[in-house]
């Protein structure tokens, strides 16, 4: 065997086809990009008081001669390293005697978050996230040091508190003995991972040790996961459910139109902010699923089209991830892998910011964008007054009172609506679906504004649908204010304003 030949990445040009059949388990080699080279260095520059010790700032592949074959050609691979200077050479799977540990402490306390963790009822878990990055593909092992029974998991790419099974790549309970989670996983450089840190038992805090360890130095932030709102919507497909032919079904052999055999169900999906929102089926029946913008058409299935999923969820379900705006019209279509199913379904939409959803009339006519102008503008007027009820609106103090109107809404027409204050008032308007309490001023919140009609005006955006209730809450931004008001409507059809009281309107 001739000694191998150590050859600077900056001196020769490597083949990307040359790693094709290199297993990514052992080495994961990759042609280093001057973004990847920066990133690099970002991460290094981040493991504090190893950088110096361990790494230089140079890439290297090392040519290794496997020998000769039967018509006595050099054989040749490339295999990926690391120049470590002074520092011996280090595979990259190598965790033996160049094993370095790195630590973090911290503790989980009332200002912790809490969810419910995998395969438990009860949703008072604290945990606490990190971001881990590493510089070399390797395995690395995790563990804690506690007086705590803990529980850890390792996540690729992104968390979920209301689904902590998605994205999951490992989790462990008590592989370090006495209680303390250890697991090893095989990381790689520049992809996302998140550790969530938790404990056994429910409602537990108390103080803990994070323990990393591989072949270098690893970056360990904290980082805060979002606040996760979740909205859950439950149906079935029956033999009344209306019936079409999604892409790719078969054509019928005598009249070569498509046959229409998929049930399926044409829901409304609405957002309160700007935001990725995923969207899973959960059911026994092998779903699919479709989201469009503006309108969908059942005698055209691809128009309008934004994403589109079978199986990326458990169990033959569909998952489907997009970034939503709250001015836009979507329709989520559920439908089936298969024709003729019939079943009962449930879909979980989960995002940073609530999500409404609300089944349409499925028939095609109805749910088409309308081409009604933005012509029919309806106006409601009143007064707050010392006689108007008061609450305490959302981030309020406790101790301040707002005077608010609450007006029912319907629309006589499916469509994008703009409810506008007009007052010598700095006013506040909240939007809800159904029913509104102000004792609880977030549940069936679909979306607020402060200063989005301009003039200190409140401002709402939303596409309205004609078979529901909302209720629009108009209120003060100062507390114990009292004055005259009005409300504009321009949208697609008329909307018809009443007083709300509770359940009933007058």
């Amino acid at each position: 065997m001739t000694t191998p030949e150590e050859i600077c990445l900056d001196d020769i040009e490597i083949p990307s086809a040359q790693f094709t059949n290199t297993p990514a388990s052992l080495h994961g080699p990759v042609i280093i990009t001057s973004d990847h080279h920066h990133k690099r260095q970002s991460i290094i520059s981040r493991i504090n008081g190893q950088r110096n010790k361990i790494f230089s700032r140079r890439l290297f592949y090392r040519k290794v001669l496997q020998g000769d074959n039967e018509s006595g050609d050099s054989i040749t691979e490339w295999e990926r390293c690391d120049d470590f200077g002074s520092t011996p050479f280090i595979q990259q799977n190598s965790v033996g005697p160049y094993s370095i540990q790195s630590n973090y402490t911290s503790r989980w306390t009332n200002n912790s978050s809490t969810y419910r963790r995998i395969n438990s009822s009860i949703s008072s878990y604290y945990y606490e996230t990190y971001e881990i990055d590493v510089v070399v593909a390797s395995n690395y092992s995790f563990s804690t040091k506690s007086q705590i029974d803990t529980y850890g998991y390792i996540y690729n790419n992104s968390f979920h508190p209301t689904n902590p099974s998605l994205n999951l790549l490992i989790e462990d309970d008590n592989g370090d003995g006495n209680k303390q989670f250890r697991f090893k996983a095989f990381l790689i450089p520049w992809t996302k991972y998140i550790l969530v840190v938790t404990t056994f038992s429910p409602n537990t805090l108390g103080a803990f040790q994070i323990v990393v360890t591989g072949p270098t130095a690893v970056a360990i932030r904290s980082i805060c996961i979002p606040n996760i709102q979740s909205t859950i919507y439950s149906s079935q497909w029956t033999i009344h459910s209306p019936k079409y032919c999604r892409d790719r079904c078969l054509m019928s052999d005598d009249d070569y139109e498509f046959d229409k055999d998929y049930y399926y169900e044409a829901i409304l999906v609405n957002v309160s902010a700007a935001s990725n929102v995923t969207i899973m089926s959960k059911s026994n029946v092998n779903t699919y699923g479709y989201i469009y913008e503006n309108s969908f058409d059942p005698s055209d299935s691809s128009l309008n089209l934004l994403v589109e999923d079978d199986n990326s969820g458990d169990n033959e379900q569909f998952q489907l991830s997009a970034f939503l705006q709250p001015s836009t019209i979507y329709i989520l279509v559920a439908t089936t892998s298969y024709p003729y199913v019939m079943g009962t379904f449930s879909i979980i939409a989960t995002g940073s910011h609530l999500a409404s959803l609300t089944r349409t009339n499925a028939r095609w006519p109805s749910i088409r964008k309308t081409t009604i102008p933005w012509s029919t503008q309806s106006t409601y007027s009143s007064a707050w007054s010392t006689e108007s009820p008061s609450y305490c609106r959302t981030n309020c103090i406790a101790s301040d009172s707002y005077y608010y109107e609450a007006i029912r809404v319907r629309v006589s027409n499916y469509g994008i609506f703009s409810l506008t204050s007009k007052s010598n008032i700095d006013t506040y308007g909240y939007l809800y679906i159904n029913t509104f309490d102000p004792a609880s001023p977030s549940s069936n919140l679909l979306l607020e504004n402060d200063d989005g009609g301009g003039s200190g005006q409140f401002g709402l955006t939303y596409s309205l649908l004609i078979d529901s209730i909302y209720v629009l809450v108009a209120t003060t931004y100062y507390p114990n204010v009292t004055g005259l008001f009005s409300v504009s409507a321009p949208g697609p059809g008329f909307v018809t304003f009443s007083a709300y009281v509770g359940t009933k309107t007058l």
